[in-house]
């Protein structure tokens, strides 16, 4: 892997056999299926990101940009004038 965001299907099926539980020949095609895009130019190179959507498909990447776009909240400001207007109707 040379840092360009692929690496080489040879590669990827030498490390899948010896991490974790060993893949067959059989398991190892149907991963490629899934990883490959049929479409590509180099087809005997599989994209980092889509193995990484493949094995960790629910996993949310968040960092201090993503919360405050999230949140609404830049400073928390609104967050605090709608909690003391809730306490005062009380």
């Amino acid at each position: 892997m040379d840092a360009d965001g692929y690496i080489e299907k040879a590669e990827l099926g030498e490390f899948l056999r010896n991490v974790g539980e060993p893949l067959n020949d059989e398991e190892l095609q149907k991963f490629y299926e899934l990883a490959v895009d049929k479409d590509a130019e180099r087809p005997n190179l599989v994209e980092i990101k889509r193995i990484a959507n493949i094995l960790l498909p629910k996993i949310v990447t968040e960092n201090e940009l993503t919360k405050g776009v999230a949140g609404g909240n830049a400073g928390d400001e609104d967050g605090e004038q709608e909690k003391s207007e809730s306490d005062d109707s009380n």
